[in-house]
């Protein structure tokens, strides 16, 4: 069983004893597998009170943004990893199906004035909202009909977890740790820097359920604050037994 193999199978685990129990059987004794496996195991976890489907949304009259539009919402650094321009790209050809689709960024960056210049190229100006950097994300979250991560590339993108944590459906690229995250939810990614994919990425966000439960009980279940604190808590235990034995043998 290779390592990547045991990550999966250990993520599925919600029980910390459970989980224990597992590494040590899958890695056989091999402390080197182990070490490496635990290394990749603990992932960041983010605040799912904050983060949460009843949060109460930004106004959208303020934003210009009309109550019944559909609110395609993406939080980044405006630079070329995460591909705004691609994105701006991607929503041109979906607007054009759905007149009442608006995009909305939330952050800033350098190429903040080229994106705004490939909205004019693509016709779309006035549908595309610079919401600047933002200290209320979990806000920008709930004003989202459905949150657009468009990487190029990514390791374990917390946006995305924030996203899904308020069940909101989304559109994503197979970047970085995003396939393990969104395995088995019904959500196909996009390949980085496919216009046309992301395109259809954004029409099948359409057609998943609001609010997106499922996306919030993978959060809860693998990318929580709490999940992350039970999993330092297995690895002390671990390091504590371990040393006990030790101790035990000299």
């Amino acid at each position: 069983m290779n390592e990547e193999t045991i990550f999966v199978s250990a993520l599925e685990k919600s029980n910390p004893d459970e989980r224990a129990a597992y590494l040590d059987s899958a890695c056989g004794g091999d402390a080197e597998l182990l070490e490496s496996v635990i290394a990749n195991l603990i992932q960041n976890g983010i605040d799912t009170q904050r983060f949460r489907p009843d949060v109460l949304p930004l106004q959208r009259a303020p934003l210009g943004i009309a109550p019944d539009a559909i609110v395609f919402g993406a939080a980044m650094r405006l630079t070329a990893q995460k591909n705004p321009l691609g994105l701006i790209d991607a929503f041109a050809t979906l607007a054009r199906a759905q007149p009442q689709a608006v995009l909305a960024f939330a952050g800033d960056g350098e190429l903040r004035e080229a994106a705004g210049a490939r909205a004019a190229e693509r016709g779309i100006a006035e549908r595309v909202h610079w919401l600047g950097a933002r200290n209320d994300l979990d806000r920008f979250y709930a004003f989202c009909d459905v949150f657009v991560l468009p990487s190029l590339y990514e390791g374990l993108p917390l946006a995305l977890l924030e996203a899904m944590a308020a069940a909101r459906p989304i559109a994503v690229t197979a970047v970085g740790e995003v396939p393990a995250v969104i395995d088995g939810l019904g959500v196909v990614p996009a390949p980085p820097g496919d216009v046309a994919a992301l395109g259809r990425a954004l029409e099948a966000a359409l057609a998943q359920p609001m609010p997106h439960t499922r996306l919030r009980e993978r959060v809860l279940e693998r990318y929580s604050v709490a999940r992350m604190a039970a999993d330092y808590a297995t690895i002390y235990a671990r390091c504590a037994r371990e040393d006990g034995h030790a101790r035990a043998a000299a």
